[in-house]
């Protein structure tokens, strides 16, 4: 790869440019995915383009949140999905179900989205990319940290999972573990019918 994209920023890398993963061993370029976080340090180059003298590939934030849902309202700077209010600002990267550019206008109640939001203090959502997805809604996917659970229940995000003997836990290697296993402030990731 000889550059990325950040925030809208086209930023060239050059022969000098070192890439470091969230534990700080060098990588090469191609191992920057799409959805990462990044601090970059630049420099102009030729031509005025940024160009990127250092890369660190930050760890996930545990603040993050994405969800599948269908929208149950939209403004100009606001989207709600799942009855889960997000604020659209600037830079927020709305688009359709093939990638291209969209605006908030374009998303209708009934859509299905998949937004990926940060979770602030006061249980305020700010949405970082909200994409339009093909088809019906036929489960709901969340994923964030675990603000309560109990034998009977899973609080994601304010959004409340009734478990039952159905119900089914997978660790990070797929193992299935039992509910008991889950605690306050874990990341899960939860898909329900």
């Amino acid at each position: 790869a000889d550059g990325m994209e950040v925030a809208g920023l086209e930023i060239s890398f050059g022969l000098s440019t070192v890439i470091y993963d969230s534990e700080d061993m060098e990588i090469d370029a191609t191992e920057i995915a799409a959805g990462q976080t990044v601090n970059v340090t630049m420099t102009l180059g030729p031509g005025g383009v940024p160009l990127a003298t250092e890369v660190k590939v930050l760890a996930r934030i545990e603040d993050e949140v994405v969800l599948n849902g269908t929208v149950e309202a939209v403004l100009d700077d606001l989207i709600v999905v799942l009855g889960r209010r997000f604020q659209i600002i600037p830079n927020t990267q709305l688009l359709d179900a093939n990638d291209a550019p969209a605006t908030a206008s374009s998303y209708k109640v009934g859509d299905l989205v998949r937004v990926r939001a940060l979770l602030l203090a006061g249980d305020n959502l700010v949405a970082l990319r909200v994409r339009a997805l093909d088809g019906e809604a036929s489960d709901i996917r969340v994923e964030g940290p675990i603000v309560t659970v109990s034998e009977s229940t899973l609080e994601v995000m304010g959004i409340f999972f009734f478990l039952n003997d159905d119900s089914q836990f997978f660790d990070l290697d797929r193992n299935e573990v039992s509910a008991t296993d889950l605690a306050e402030g874990q990341t899960v990731s939860v898909i329900a019918e």
